[in-house]
């Protein structure tokens, strides 16, 4: 798949903002699949998760070929604003938007403010859905250790929901 087939600074910037709209697109996907894992995650549906895991691994694979078309059309037009390829290649867009100008800026800085946005948002999201994964193994975690003998002295739970040994009783058993 190519994307770069324009010709002059003019159409490589509309090329890189048509670019940057297919990738706040695949972000806005990525959203709604984080979203839809934590949904998955609160109802413990584990098919779910690992259905909408495969679905977020496959877009972010995208986002990364995006990515680098990104970086192909940037090579592709340092020369026409005065850095080398190379420099081009790792620009932010801020620092493309300081070098054009500012005639020819508008649906790239349209663009730009449309994919930060989506970016932080499911950003947030993925950390929320951390959050909650990293609270889910924790606690599944403590309950593991309550119910695991120790020592042949096994973990109960007192009347008043604190752990304690129970003397002899085994609350759970392992078998090989």
């Amino acid at each position: 798949c190519q994307v770069v087939t324009s010709t002059g600074k003019g159409a490589r910037l509309r090329d890189l903002a048509a670019l940057l709209d297919v990738i706040r697109g695949l972000y806005e996907q990525l959203s709604e699949a984080i979203d839809a894992k934590m949904a998955a995650l609160r109802i413990a549906d584990l098919a779910g998760m690992n259905a909408w895991q495969e679905k977020e691994q496959a877009i972010a694979k995208r986002v990364e070929e995006r990515l680098g078309f990104r970086r192909q059309l940037m090579e592709r037009l340092g020369p026409e604003i005065g850095v080398s390829p190379r420099e081009a290649r790792g620009m932010t867009m801020s620092n493309l938007l300081t070098r054009v100008p500012q005639s020819e800026r508008g649906p790239l800085v349209d663009a730009v403010h449309a994919l930060r946005g989506v970016v932080f948002k499911a950003a947030q999201a993925n950390r929320r859905l951390g959050a909650a994964s990293r609270e889910l193994l924790h606690h599944i975690q403590w309950v593991l250790s309550s119910v695991r003998p120790k020592d042949d002295a096994p973990n109960a739970y007192s009347q008043q929901g604190m752990r304690q040994t129970a003397g002899g009783a085994v609350l759970m058993e392992t078998v090989a």
